[in-house]
């Protein structure tokens, strides 16, 4: 299991005070059903597992949520490296991008 990035985890927890509040994803399956109703804004996953994603994202994509890897790319089901992160739109995709990744 591939360990997550000490410097990307630094600028995460820089950046957290430009958010009202940060909790971290703890299940997919029960995010992207809040992320649907409105109940949080966005999610950033270190994981893209398929079995843990598809489902998830076939429902926010319905509501014209934007997802993309990390670092940009399109996520395709079987790559599962490069985590992921879902926003309600292209534009606050790149905004929290930019604020938590860049």
């Amino acid at each position: 299991r591939k360990r997550s990035d000490p410097s990307r985890q630094a600028r995460i927890a820089a950046a957290a005070p430009l958010f009202g509040s940060m909790q971290p994803a703890i299940c997919a399956g029960i995010e992207y059903p809040r992320l649907a109703a409105g109940e949080i804004d966005f999610s950033l996953y270190n994981k893209s597992e398929p079995w843990d994603h598809l489902p998830g994202l076939a429902i926010v994509a319905e509501h014209g949520f934007h997802y993309a890897r990390h670092d940009g790319t399109p996520y395709q089901p079987g790559d599962n490296e490069g985590g992921l992160l879902v926003a309600p739109s292209t534009e606050h995709w790149r905004a929290i991008h930019q604020a938590l990744l860049s």
